[in-house]
């Protein structure tokens, strides 16, 4: 899993509604996208959980509000191998 440093940007135009961040007191800790390319496709990307905070469901429940904005849709991702059966 390598995001590219221009990838953020197209992700953005396709969605700019479709970041999302996870707090604990002020603090970001996670971020995941889930952007829409049409109202049946979306895509999920840049999911991130600060490790001191991995195992902890702080990154579920930021995956979770992602996942409920694109219910409706197909959804396609990336995957490092190491997490793919939780996916």
């Amino acid at each position: 899993w390598n995001p590219g440093v221009n990838d953020l940007e197209p992700f953005y135009e396709a969605d700019n509604c479709g970041f999302f961040m996870g707090f604990l007191d002020g603090i970001p800790i996670s971020c995941i996208s889930a952007v829409k390319y049409s109202a049946d496709f979306a895509f999920i990307g840049f999911y991130i959980v600060k490790a001191k905070f991995r195992g902890m469901g702080y990154g579920r429940r930021t995956w979770d509000h992602a996942m409920r904005r694109i219910a409706a849709c197909n959804v396609g991702l990336d995957a490092v191998p190491e997490q793919e059966a939780k996916y």
